[in-house]
């Protein structure tokens, strides 16, 4: 017999991770998280909910009691906006707050697979429609202010109804076939905290361009239009002669730079929240990424209570200063006629 020799090795201790355990078919696998990023999660997710609770509330509270606001087709999408927001941060947060708590003191997920797929669905459509009234907003924004014949002609209220009800369509039929598994199949990923599209892979790539891509990029050439178009337009053009002049016109001016500052306002949310949700969701179909995936879905997560605030606020000052325009006008159309 020959002598064994025995060798040890000495290894740095491991980053403390928090086991998952996810019992299936009677088998059992093991995942980890580390501590300190569920702790992360956990306040974020409950952040996310209070504020975005309050906000997407007095949002709605607000745009129902601004006589102002009601007259304006476009309002409607307004309120469509915190409306879909409002079951996510009141409900669907918490619940994966509580999710997230539970898993760190027992280590094991708290509600069923069928539960949290049927949560995140709900979940998912609602986002679904968030991201879609958002490309509303945008292309409502543009008609607005480089085509203003066409956009009147467009945004009328039994329209703007009709686009809301397609809207909401839409983003339903873009994630209930995959809950029933018609397009791909929605489960519960352990290893993700999350929901995730199974399937072959160009199936994948096909979902993710038209819930995720396609959005994004409509949303961001519709304000890019805009700014072009009010950078180079007549209007333009003029305030920028009147500046120069002794005497400047300080609504013309203020049009000037309310536009710009939405565009730009909004472009930064749009960037910062869901171009890194967009990429993730890229990188997943060939690598997936547990801890990059949990943390930019919170960075999406994020524009939940920033949105509402922001569109409310940019949608009352663009229509006080559309209406210090008309006045303004027809106060140079009277003064002429005299």
């Amino acid at each position: 017999m020959h002598p064994q020799h025995h060798t040890t090795t000495t290894t740095p201790p491991p980053l403390p991770l928090l086991p998952l355990h996810h019992h299936n078919n009677n088998h059992t696998t093991t995942h980890g998280f580390s501590s300190h990023l569920l702790d992360f999660v956990t306040a974020s997710v409950f952040i996310i909910a209070i504020v975005g609770t309050v906000g997407n509330l007095l949002a709605v509270l607000s745009l129902k009691m601004s006589k102002k606001l009601q007259q304006s087709p476009s309002t409607s999408f307004m309120v469509n906006l915190p409306m879909c927001l409002l079951p996510v941060c009141l409900l669907g947060m918490p619940m994966y707050g509580i999710a997230c708590i539970h898993l760190q003191y027992s280590g094991t997920t708290l509600y069923p697979d069928a539960l949290s797929v049927g949560a995140f669905v709900v979940g998912l459509i609602l986002s679904q429609v968030h991201l879609h009234t958002i490309c509303a907003i945008a292309f409502n924004r543009l008609l607005a202010v480089v085509w203003p014949q066409i956009y009147k002609r467009v945004m009328l209220t039994r329209r703007v109804r009709v686009y809301i009800g397609l809207l909401w369509f839409y983003s339903v039929l873009l994630w209930l076939p995959s809950y029933f598994g018609w397009f791909g199949h929605l489960e519960f990923d352990q290893e993700e905290l999350m929901v995730t599209l199974k399937g072959v892979r160009s199936i994948r790539a096909t979902h993710i361009f038209f819930t995720f891509i396609l959005p994004v990029l409509f949303t961001g050439s519709c304000y890019l239009i805009m700014y072009i178009k009010m950078r180079h337009s007549k209007r333009s053009r003029e305030v920028k002669r009147r500046r120069k002049s002794v005497t400047e016109d300080p609504t013309l001016k203020q049009w000037d730079d309310q536009v710009t500052r939405t565009i730009l306002i909004i472009f930064l949310i749009l960037v910062c929240c869901n171009v890194p949700h967009m990429a993730i969701h890229v990188v997943h179909i060939h690598q997936p990424q547990p801890v990059a995936w949990l943390v930019l879905h919170m960075v999406f997560w994020f524009q939940f209570c920033l949105d509402p605030v922001v569109y409310y606020l940019i949608h009352l000052h663009y229509h006080l200063t559309r209406d210090d325009m008309r006045m303004d006008e027809e106060l140079r159309l009277q003064s002429s006629i005299t």
